[in-house]
């Protein structure tokens, strides 16, 4: 995770803005699930990846692939 770059505070503001906007968000403690997401949409199973790991490395070789 080392390819990150920090958010300046605007860009930080219009991406939680679009995620409360997009996803309905609603953080919560008692109602779950607390986020919607758009249909249709794809889910991917990694776990295979790791295995029985819990080398945090195995998530930058994973990025490196993106």
């Amino acid at each position: 995770m080392r390819n990150w770059v920090p958010l300046s505070k605007k860009e930080y503001g219009q991406n939680w803005n679009r995620i409360y906007r997009d996803f309905k968000f609603k953080p919560s403690t008692s109602i779950f699930p607390s986020f919607k997401v758009p249909h249709p949409y794809i889910t991917y199973n990694i776990s295979d990846y790791f295995g029985e790991s819990t080398d945090l490395d195995a998530y930058d070789e994973l990025e490196g692939r993106v």
